[in-house]
């Protein structure tokens, strides 16, 4: 048991050297061989591009606090639909939760809606925004944490699709209930 534990915080320490290493001056280089990791997960292989990590990471971070600017802002509701379903960084499926969700709280109350913001899963939210706490690259599960509000954590969940990384979850927003930040 602590050998897995001791192997995957190496790797993670591998993978998060790699996503600091790919933001310097030096031409990149790819090289598909160096560039993937091998994790055991008890009877099987998996490969995981580092590269990809790195990406989730970079995805996850820049929705995040871009939400938290627009919510900074006076009048956030207002365009957040739009700004949702137009928004590159995440996946039609996400849009689809999202919309969802919207349409059967306006139904249960139409006059009210939801009385929280479903992306942060609260009524508040750091408002200098968020950095990296943990992700799983087995699962794609990332926790971000407040940067100045350390004790609020939000679970993302990021995917790769068509070569891109995406964010397929935040909040309760396509986060099943045990993936969830317990409040």
């Amino acid at each position: 048991m602590n050998k897995s534990i001791a192997k995957v915080a190496g790797i993670f320490m591998v993978v998060c050297l790699m996503g600091c290493e790919s933001n310097s001056a030096k031409p990149q280089q790819k090289n598909t061989v160096q560039n993937k990791i091998a994790v055991e997960d008890s009877s099987k292989n998996i490969e995981v591009a580092a590269e990809d990590s790195s990406k989730g990471v970079e995805v996850a971070l820049t929705f995040i606090d871009d939400y938290v600017k627009r919510c900074n802002e006076i009048n956030k509701q207002e365009g957040t639909d739009e700004w949702i379903e137009l928004n590159l960084l995440v996946s039609k499926n996400f849009i689809y939760a999202w919309q969802t969700i919207l349409n059967n709280s306006y139904r249960e109350d139409a006059e009210m809606g939801l009385d929280f913001d479903p992306i942060f899963d609260a009524q508040d939210w750091p408002e200098e925004g968020f950095e990296l706490e943990s992700f799983n690259t087995l699962t794609g599960y990332y926790v971000v944490r407040g940067k100045k509000w350390k004790e609020f954590r939000l679970a993302m969940k990021i995917i790769n699709e068509n070569g891109e990384c995406l964010v397929d979850g935040c909040g309760i927003v396509n986060i099943p209930y045990k993936y969830r930040i317990k409040r």
